[in-house]
């Protein structure tokens, strides 16, 4: 929608294509295995593909840039779940959090959720980034540089979880 000029700002998540121009960067972080606290993987110090062969994981939908990265980490480990759900990364939260699985997301979407969960660093490593959008050949409007200044604030103050 922003693409075609019908909204001024958007924020999105994943990577913006490397000739776009109209993209600020908000917020990367590393995505994480997020599950309930009375997980059995709870306290570990790190999450890879082969701890989850045994577990039900829950990942974004199949296009998501989370979710392409981890299906090349799965394979390039050479491990697969026992059993996947694709859903949303609020949903990945909540499914966790009730004990369905284990989500593979990023802490912000864990603060969204609003759910009680433990993050783990999963391994390897997985960049989740946050972007601000523009339409392309538009001025620059005051406000909105202020608006995404203030999203960008937020998203660096917010405590880690």
């Amino acid at each position: 929608m922003v693409e075609n000029h019908h909204y001024d700002l958007g924020f999105v998540f994943g990577s913006p294509r490397v000739s776009d121009k109209t993209a600020s960067p908000l917020h990367s972080s590393q995505a994480v295995a997020a599950v309930a606290p009375g997980h059995r993987l709870a306290s570990r110090d790190v999450i890879t593909p082969a701890e989850l062969t045994e577990e039900r994981v829950l990942m974004p939908g199949r296009n998501s840039p989370l979710r392409l990265a981890l299906d090349r980490a799965f394979s390039n480990e050479d491990y697969a779940p026992a059993s996947s759900m694709e859903t949303s990364m609020l949903n990945c939260c909540c499914f966790a959090a009730s004990g369905m699985g284990v989500g593979i997301v990023d802490r912000t979407s864990i603060i969204a959720s609003g759910v009680d969960l433990v993050a783990i660093p999963f391994r390897p490593g997985i960049e989740v980034s946050y972007f601000a959008i523009r339409p392309s050949g538009t001025v620059r409007m005051p406000v909105l540089e202020q608006l995404i200044g203030r999203m960008r604030e937020l998203l660096a103050s917010r405590p880690e979880c």
